[in-house]
């Protein structure tokens, strides 16, 4: 592909288990069809083996939190080194005497998995919500990493981190090409405004952008919620490659990392180049 790489991003449906053990299922057939599409790389919507617990009782939830040793990045080892296709995998951290963060592994082919993003900004309590992800992680450091995949340079940023144009940037001055963001719950724009997001952002800093977003509806503890948010591959102009919409079917997204589109989109906004920093003017 002259260059180009190909990376997916799995539109999942809900977690089908109650609660008491994660749920591979979906994930794993993403896995087979991601590598069947001839993609090097893979992105998993944030808390994807569980139901969005965040809005019940933290109480309830102490078992999803795991070592990098656990369930989840077991299961995703065996399945990169069964598909030589390069993971990125959110899953909640166990911490020593703290609440846990809310976290994305990367993890390649034939290695071990590493951690490489915890969630940043976390959204209180909705109205009307006895409980948040407040309530259940704690906010991970207020630092942006660069991770290698595939020969691209890769940040992570989770779900609502999205929303802080100081993440896409520190991702970009960090050495990022592409942005990767995985997504989950409900949240309180249309999908046109999720799109917007990326797209503005993708542009303004110079980035690809790739979100994976669990879709449809589910029940958790006797309450039924939405999950809102596209999967979506954007390009650095920001332009809208591919998408699935909240509702649809899950599947796949597909984005073919392009670096000679890259290098014309920063050529032709170099926004990021010409940023100045602004900041409050003293004595006004």
């Amino acid at each position: 592909m002259d260059g180009r790489v190909r990376v997916a991003a799995a539109h999942l449906a809900a977690a089908g288990s109650a609660g008491d053990a994660p749920d591979f299922v979906g994930a794993t057939a993403a896995v087979v069809a991601a590598a069947e599409a001839g993609a090097r790389l893979l992105l998993l919507p944030e808390l994807f083996a569980w139901p969005f617990f965040p809005l019940d009782d933290p109480q309830r939830w102490g078992h999803v939190a795991e070592s990098v040793t656990g369930e989840t990045l077991r299961w995703a080892e065996a399945a990169a080194r069964r598909h030589d296709l390069h993971l990125v995998v959110p899953f909640v951290l166990a911490r020593r005497s703290e609440r846990p963060w809310n976290a994305v592994a990367s993890v390649a082919p034939g290695a071990a998995a590493r951690v490489v993003a915890a969630k940043i900004h976390l959204p209180p309590a909705g109205p009307g919500d006895r409980f948040g992800e407040p309530d259940h992680f704690a906010a991970g450091p207020s630092e942006i990493g660069v991770f290698a995949a595939a020969g691209v340079r890769i940040a992570a940023l989770v779900c609502f981190d999205r929303r802080f144009p100081e993440c896409w940037r520190a991702a970009r001055a960090a050495g990022a090409d592409l942005v990767v963001c995985p997504v989950a719950g409900p949240a309180d724009e249309d999908d046109d405004y999720f799109a917007a997001e990326f797209r503005t952002h993708a542009r303004a800093s110079g980035v690809f952008a790739l979100s994976s977003a669990m879709t449809g509806e589910e029940t958790v503890a006797g309450r039924r919620l939405r999950h809102d948010g596209d999967s979506l591959a954007v390009d650095a102009a920001g332009r809208i490659l591919a998408r699935r919409r909240t509702g649809d079917a899950p599947g796949l997204v597909i984005l073919d990392f392009d670096p000679a589109a890259l290098v014309e989109a920063r050529r032709a906004f170099p926004n990021f180049e010409l940023r100045r920093n602004p900041h409050p003017a003293a004595g006004l």
